[in-house]
């Protein structure tokens, strides 16, 4: 029997964007490209050595897919060419849910809705904010209403450079969250909204000086930052030139949104300057 394949295309994403914590993110032209080729036994591909077993996150979202859907899972190499680097922040988990969802709904011939899809990939990964950005593409907002999550799509204007500064170590998440408080003053609530609010229309319109301000967050990234080695220097060395500088999802990545390509190098970062992906995940 003719081996079947299913490749699809994912890009990278930020959440956070500062003060939309867990509900702001924003896809970027950076990509890991997953290929499911049909197989007399599960297989992997492509994966760190660290990832090539039974616990691999893509395999597991593909079984639990297939689980949800009642149906005995056809078994596949999964084949993984990765661009994006190994390193928190950046969507990697988000990234390998996705293509085991949508790759179990192809083998499956289910043909679920891209709505169905996204719940299932929400439900796998427990919150919402790149998973949307992944599979959408360019700047989205989560809401979650009655256990559903629902997807706000906007524009983001071409003169927008996204660099994304990566360290040479990691950050657990689970530590990033544990490090937050479990309540905050109204005050920094309020601030947070205000912000979070008119986002939208400054990425839309490019307004990087109104993004300087409206970016700016009370709820985690002062809890945070001081954790990423050497970040509160880049910080100020990028806002010293007029720059913004953010910690891309929960770190140990940094995001510097500006309207012109960074030259700087920044010592302990790989630097990577990219474009909004506003077509989302791509089958291949």
């Amino acid at each position: 029997m003719e081996n079947k394949s299913f490749s699809i295309r994912i890009p990278l994403s930020s959440a956070n964007l500062g003060c939309g914590f867990d509900s702001l993110a924003i896809a970027l032209s950076m990509y890991n490209t997953y290929t499911f080729t049909t197989s007399s036994e599960f297989s992997l591909s492509g994966f760190k050595k660290a990832y090539t077993n039974k616990n691999n996150l893509c395999l597991q979202a593909y079984l639990k897919t297939f689980e949800k859907l009642k149906m005995e899972a056809v078994k596949v190499n999964i084949n993984l060419k990765q661009d994006i680097p190994n390193c928190g922040g950046l969507g990697s988990s988000a990234n390998v849910i996705i293509a085991g969802v949508m790759a179990a709904n192809y083998f499956s011939k289910k043909n679920l809705s891209l709505d169905e899809l996204k719940d299932i990939a929400c439900e796998i990964e427990g919150h919402p904010d790149n998973i949307l950005a992944e599979m959408y593409g360019g700047l989205t907002s989560a809401v979650l209403e009655d256990g559903k999550y629902h997807c706000f799509k906007y524009d983001v204007a071409d003169n927008l450079i996204f660099t994304i500064l990566v360290p040479s170590f990691s950050l657990n998440t689970k530590d990033m969250r544990l490090c937050l408080p479990k309540q905050v003053s109204l005050s920094d609530a309020v601030y947070n909204v205000s912000r979070a609010i008119n986002v939208a229309t400054s990425f839309k319109k490019g307004d990087i000086d109104s993004l300087k301000f409206l970016l700016k967050d009370k709820l985690h990234e002062n809890y945070r930052i001081g954790k990423i080695k050497n970040a509160n220097k880049v910080k100020e060395e990028v806002e010293k030139d007029g720059d913004i500088l953010l910690i891309s999802g929960s770190g140990a990545s940094l995001l510097i949104i500006s309207d012109h390509k960074i030259e700087k190098e920044f010592e302990g970062f790989e630097k990577y300057s990219l474009s909004v992906c506003n077509e989302g995940m791509k089958y291949e």
